[in-house]
């Protein structure tokens, strides 16, 4: 019944091909790329016509002062009326200022002297337009009527002689212009007069309107041109493979073609990489077909079965696997009785750096106990890789398998989650066996024996916690071990395990190895009754993490230490430190590489750094800073001292190797 609603749902899915998907997301990220071209060309055009308008306003201006050197023009000329000085004022506003304006896109070129109450008296005052001529000689008729504007900040700065000519961009009833003025002074420095030039920006606007709208037009036609394009490129070298691909493996669903015709591409991608995929199936497939259509009898079909069945198990559960790094050493091996077994065991991932481990044994044996081998054991990894304490990762997977369990079959099961970075073993039984600790010392671990999965549904199962030490670990077996039969019919049993691995080294590859070839030479291989599966997990020196010396590798840093200490009191007081040598190193060292490491010992955690800089010891660092130069190192390294127990330097192989050692009950500095 869940299945058909997922079904309904899946069908009521609004149908989105994958071609129009890529083609919208194209179009927005042209659309996107030509508004932000746009953008961009437009405030710098902008700001170039800015720039250049007032480069020409401060030439007009500087045309007018020279020819105003070169004439002489004195104070008194600039106080006489129009009337007194006609001739030259007929030149400079007819002839002279109006070829400059229209030489030089000016839209007002003005002369003018301000009073002592701040007031403009213009003497010559030319626009290029004569509808603004106009206007200003309206204006211009009385100018002692306080309708002027304010001045501005650069006609006041060229007054007080602090600056020579001054460019301000102006918008007021006059329009909107790049604003320039310079100052016209006699030998004694005197202000005479002050020139004025107006660049127009409103034309300028209006060109760079009617251009961007011509380069809208060829950005739209580009994008237009290159879309299609790159529609029919993705249509003929993603899209059409897909589709082609998509129809034979229908046929191939229903049985009707299972050939595939030869790819025409002439690349390798991800398309031909499932094409090459889909054609070793389908040919896979066909030998498996052609085989067992050739048997005749109902044995050979079951032969090829369990010879797939073995396969399948093989890929899920190896018949041996190593597991290493982080800390831990995990080896295990299965052997399995028939050619397809119901023991299975685990090793994986979980978040936060831990490791799962699992081991199990189904009631029965063939592909119907290896099926549902494979049930549980997907399960309850699913559920541990979840984050699940394993007594709950257990408890939902007996509630799952109690749900739909035809055939009756149970299953025991350890499981296990395991930190080793910090010791500590969380774990859960089943009705499993209890495992065997080795390395300081070898016993049986006492835990709780749980119930079998698949049989109660109110089953009960108890997470149980241990801390294994640096060269200490577990060896986890199936019944198969110790129920092995001699031919003299006697059992192989729990205390010559004991004492097998009593005597060996605490190494995980060879306590295995040598328990499973003890156990097949007392059972002998020929007499193998029931499936062998062992697993054995030993943590082991933590090895060198490399970092590289930037200061983005703090987050780093941290993970590892906050993962490894459960208390996160200490982890603060511990990373603290830890963090203030690491930006030493990093700042002042000229190191290429560093070398990080965190341990526990006994009672101490120890944080340790090697670094292939300057050479620098900080345990006998005695330099006295003044107050404001505490901050290259010297506070760092007081305080570093204070929050540990031990500091400890040493120099080897052109390393710098300090260690920071803490005690695990430490709560506030050493």
């Amino acid at each position: 019944m869940e299945k058909n609603q997922k079904d309904d749902k899946i069908k009521k899915r609004i149908r989105f091909p994958l071609m129009g998907r890529i083609s919208v997301l194209i179009f927005l990220a042209m659309l996107l790329a030509v508004v932000l071209v746009a953008v961009v060309s437009q405030n710098s055009r902008m700001k170039r016509a800015i720039q250049q308008g007032g480069e020409s306003a401060r030439q007009a201006c500087a045309i007018v002062r020279n020819f105003l050197e070169k004439g002489g023009y004195d104070e008194d000329f600039f106080r006489r009326t129009e009337d007194d000085n006609y001739d030259e004022y007929f030149f400079f506003r007819e002839i002279f200022f109006p070829e400059i304006c229209e030489g030089m896109d000016l839209k007002y070129l003005y002369l003018f002297t301000i009073d002592q109450y701040e007031k403009r008296h213009h003497i010559v005052t030319v626009a290029r337009d004569r509808d603004d001529q106009v206007f200003v000689d309206e204006i211009m008729k009385d100018q002692e009527d306080g309708s002027q504007l304010p001045l501005q900040d650069n006609e006041k700065n060229v007054m007080k002689g602090t600056i020579e000519s001054e460019l301000q961009e102006v918008n007021n009833k006059y329009g909107h212009v790049v604003n320039c003025v310079m100052g016209y002074r006699d030998e004694n420095g005197k202000l005479l007069v002050l020139i004025g030039a107006d660049y127009d920006m409103d034309y300028v606007m209006e060109i760079m309107k009617k251009d961007s709208n011509y380069l809208l037009i060829i950005g739209l036609t580009a994008i237009a041109i290159t879309f299609f394009l790159v529609l029919i490129m993705i249509h003929i070298w993603v899209i059409r493979p897909i589709r082609g691909l998509s129809r034979h493996m229908h046929n191939f669903m229903l049985e009707k073609d299972i050939q595939l015709p030869p790819s025409k591409s002439h690349f390798r991608d991800e398309v031909t990489d499932m094409e090459s995929s889909f054609r070793k199936m389908a040919e896979n497939l066909k030998m498996y077909v052609a085989d067992i259509q050739k048997l005749a009898s109902e044995k050979a079909e079951s032969d090829v079965q369990l010879q797939v069945a073995h396969k399948i198990q093989n890929g899920m559960v190896p018949p041996e696997k190593e597991y290493s790094g982080r800390g831990c050493s995990v080896y295990a091996v299965m052997h399995p009785a028939l050619e397809v077994g119901g023991d299975f065991y685990d090793v994986f991932d979980l978040p936060m750096g831990k490791v799962g481990i699992m081991i199990g044994d189904i009631s029965g044996k063939g592909i119907g106990a290896a099926l549902f081998m494979s049930i549980v054991r997907r399960i309850v990894r699913e559920r541990l890789r979840t984050g699940m304490l394993p007594a709950k990762a257990l408890k939902r997977a007996n509630d799952e398998i109690c749900r739909e369990n035809p055939e009756g079959f149970f299953a025991t099961v350890f499981a296990a989650s395991w930190d080793p970075m910090s010791g500590k073993l969380t774990y859960a039984n089943a009705g499993h066996n209890p495992p065997i600790r080795f390395g300081s010392k070898t016993e049986e671990l006492p835990i709780h024996p749980g119930d079998l999965l698949g049989i109660f549904e109110d089953a009960y199962f108890r997470n149980e916690t241990m801390n294994l030490e640096i060269g200490e670990g577990i060896l986890l077996y199936t019944d198969g071990v110790t129920e092995a039969l001699n031919p003299e019919h006697t059992a192989y049993g729990e205390k010559r395990l004991l004492e097998q691995v009593s005597h060996l080294e605490p190494d995980s590859k060879e306590i295995v190895k040598t328990v499973r070839n003890d156990v097949l030479g007392f059972e002998g291989e020929d007499n193998i009754f029931d499936d062998i599966t062992l697993i054995a997990m030993r943590r082991v020196e933590m090895q060198w993490i490399r970092m590289a010396p930037e200061l983005s590798e703090l987050g780093r840093l941290k993970r590892y230490v906050m993962g490894f200490v459960e208390d996160q009191s200490l982890a603060k007081n511990i990373m603290t430190p830890s963090e203030e040598w690491f930006v030493n190193i990093v700042s002042y060292s000229d190191a290429k590489s560093i070398l990080f490491d965190i341990v526990r010992e006994n009672q101490l955690i120890k944080v340790t750094f090697a670094d292939d800089g300057t050479p620098f010891d900080p345990t006998s660092y005695m330099e006295e800073k003044a107050f404001e130069e505490l901050d290259t190192g010297g506070m760092g390294i007081e305080m570093i001292r204070n929050m540990t127990t031990e500091l400890r330097y040493e120099r080897v192989e052109c390393r710098n190797v300090v260690t920071l050692v803490f005690k695990q009950d430490l709560q506030s500095g050493g």
